[in-house]
């Protein structure tokens, strides 16, 4: 294996322990009083790569989120915040990752 492909592995391992940190910490920055804190909060739940989200689908962090923001805000907004907290993390299957937190809301 190359130098390179050494170091990027150590880039993408230390990535994915900052996004669990991050997760882990978000009890303590979750803002759903805004449009904006309610995008950054569903992000930081989110535990993605560069195809999908993987933890969409019995995570009770984010159903918790969600039901908080649906009591916020109308359902108009709750896809505008779904859509921008997914754009965010810039995955390739966004269009599942949408339908599947639209289910986790029915």
């Amino acid at each position: 294996m190359k130098r390179t492909d050494l170091e990027r592995k150590k880039r993408d391992l230390k990535k994915m322990q900052k996004k669990i940190e991050r997760v882990n910490g978000l009890e303590k920055n979750f803002d759903s009083t805004t449009v904006g804190g309610a995008i950054n909060g569903l992000y930081d739940l989110f535990l993605y790569d560069d195809q999908l989200i993987y933890n969409i689908h019995g995570n009770e962090k984010i159903l918790e989120a969600l039901i908080q923001l649906q009591e916020r805000f109308n359902d108009k907004e709750m896809d505008n915040i779904i859509r921008k907290a997914i754009k965010k993390t810039r995955v390739i299957a966004k269009l599942e990752a949408f339908d599947e937190v639209k289910a986790l809301m029915d």
